[in-house]
């Protein structure tokens, strides 16, 4: 068990919840991005402004506040696996699925940006779960039946 995860178990040693929280080395990897993307606005704002050092450092300065506050949603982001349902707490709410009866779709692009789209019914909500790290991840996807032994089965029928 990683430090920063919980894993509860019952008296028989059966799991009955996860928490899945942001991952140290994926937060200090997203702030790097992040900076690399403020110095790469801060110079195209130059450029632009013909070397007009306010709007240059304006501009960065709103970049930098927006990739702030993303960054600190990531961090206060916890996904919560308990039996059949799933809870996702964002800075903003708490929602929560049954696990059977929710779609789930994933997407991973260069082992670093870690996308969950959830359908319930007619409402979808979209996930940035990178804060996880590739790992924690695919154990997620694990524990929400997408991949692994207890993958949920699709029947694909043919229109004729």
């Amino acid at each position: 068990v990683h430090i920063y995860d919980k894993i509860l178990y019952n008296k028989i040693g059966g799991i009955i919840m996860k928490i899945y929280k942001s991952r140290p080395f994926s937060l200090i990897y997203n702030a790097v991005i992040y900076l690399f993307g403020v110095v790469a606005v801060l110079v195209i704002a130059w450029v632009v402004s013909s070397g007009n050092a306010k709007i240059s450092i304006g501009v960065a300065a709103v970049v930098f506040l927006l990739m702030l506050f993303s960054f600190i949603s990531q961090m206060k982001m916890k996904i919560i696996v308990e039996g059949n349902t799933v809870t996702f707490i964002t800075k903003k709410e708490t929602s929560k699925y049954n696990i059977d009866e929710c779609g789930f779709s994933s997407k991973i692009i260069n082992h670093d940006d870690m996308n969950l789209t959830v359908t319930d019914g007619t409402k979808t909500e979209y996930y940035d779960c990178s804060f996880l790290g590739y790992t924690k991840y695919m154990e997620l996807l694990e524990d929400l039946k997408i991949t692994g032994e207890n993958q949920k089965t699709v029947k694909l029928e043919t229109k004729k």
